[in-house]
């Protein structure tokens, strides 16, 4: 009889997804069984009894599904037909076709990989979202980019390179500088927001309503002395619009000009 650490561990064996921890626990039952669990696990063929599979898709490939996935929860999906569905996503509608895999938004036909509406519509038909990934993001084709010979380049020192080539002179291209500051940071699509494709009202800071924010606010402010809200936006508004005496460097005053000030000698 194996013990309950064995049993413990074969059960994890026995459950994991990945390559690495099935090597892990095989590895815990290797160290930890006594009579032979290990070498009797190995002849029962663990592919009839593990359900660890090596994943056919790269790891970025199954790391943008889940990203997808994830997205996709929030928004609702309308089947027009048994493929073709409606995805609503804040305020924008978008169409996905599982039978020619494709989207309005253009990202699940350029990038081969479901988008969130392309998975929000997967998981309404009950499919996995795996078999949309095209074939380019399996580690068998991975695998075949590597499978050339690479050599190695020689040092530029001893490069042959012909007289006309080496007399040639590549310039910059010439792209015209657009107006403005240049942006710091790309331009987020709808799916990829912090606030999931929804626009954001703006809200006036001196009401809370929303529609306007506080330099466009048309609404009556009260001049009360009840009213302390409208005081002090009536003495903020007054002070700045106010005109302030111009003082002149002569004697420092006000009311005259620098030519007509008193203090100014001969």
């Amino acid at each position: 009889m194996w013990g309950a650490n064995v049993v413990a561990m074969f059960q994890k064996a026995a459950n994991c997804y990945r390559t690495q921890k099935f090597d892990k626990h095989m590895r815990n039952i290797s160290i930890a069984s006594e009579n032979g669990a290990y070498k009797r696990l190995l002849d029962a063929d663990p592919i009839r009894w593990a359900r660890w599979r090596t994943h056919p898709l790269t790891q970025y490939a199954i790391g943008e599904v889940a990203k997808s996935i994830e997205q996709g929860k929030t928004m609702t999906v309308q089947p027009i037909s048994a493929l073709k569905f409606k995805v609503t996503s804040g305020m924008k509608h978008y169409t996905v076709d599982l039978a020619v895999r494709k989207c309005s938004c253009l990202e699940f036909e350029l990038n081969f990989i479901p988008c969130p509406h392309a998975a929000a519509a997967i998981s309404k038909a009950n499919q996995h979202p795996y078999s949309y990934v095209n074939s380019y993001y399996t580690t068998e084709n991975l695998g075949k980019m590597y499978s050339a010979e690479v050599f190695s380049v020689a040092h530029p020192n001893e490069w042959n390179i012909p007289l006309k080539m080496a007399s040639r002179v590549v310039s910059t291209p010439l792209n015209p500088r657009q107006a403005g500051r240049p942006r710091m940071s790309r331009i987020r699509s709808a799916s990829q927001s912090s606030s999931g494709g929804r626009r954001v009202r703006a809200r006036c800071a001196r009401y809370g309503q929303s529609g306007h924010n506080r330099a466009t606010c048309t609404e009556y402010i009260p001049i009360s002395e009840g009213s302390q809200v409208g005081s002090n936006e009536f003495a903020a508004a007054s002070t700045s619009r106010a005109r302030r005496p111009h003082r002149y460097g002569i004697c420092r005053g006000s009311g005259h000009t620098r030519t007509m000030c008193p203090n100014r000698g001969p």
